[in-house]
């Protein structure tokens, strides 16, 4: 009987303290970046667009031809 009322109070533990990591990260990611008028989940958003818009540019490159085979024709 003693070891379940342990076993509860490590569980309730545990998810208390998730709940407070999780909460200090979103409450980081909403607050303003200090010297900006953004938070921190719009310059990552920003970010990603920029990089998404970079690599969908290099995939639609087209492939240079092989040097080796323009010598063999």
């Amino acid at each position: 009987m003693m070891l379940n009322r342990f076993r509860k109070r490590h569980k309730g533990q545990a998810n208390t303290e998730y709940i407070v990591v999780v909460g200090a990260l979103v409450a980081a990611l909403i607050v303003d970046v200090p010297g900006t008028d953004r938070s921190a989940i719009e310059h990552l958003s920003d970010v990603m667009k920029r990089n998404y818009t970079g690599y969908s540019y290099a995939i639609s490159i087209s492939e240079l031809p092989d040097r080796n085979e323009e010598n063999d024709n």
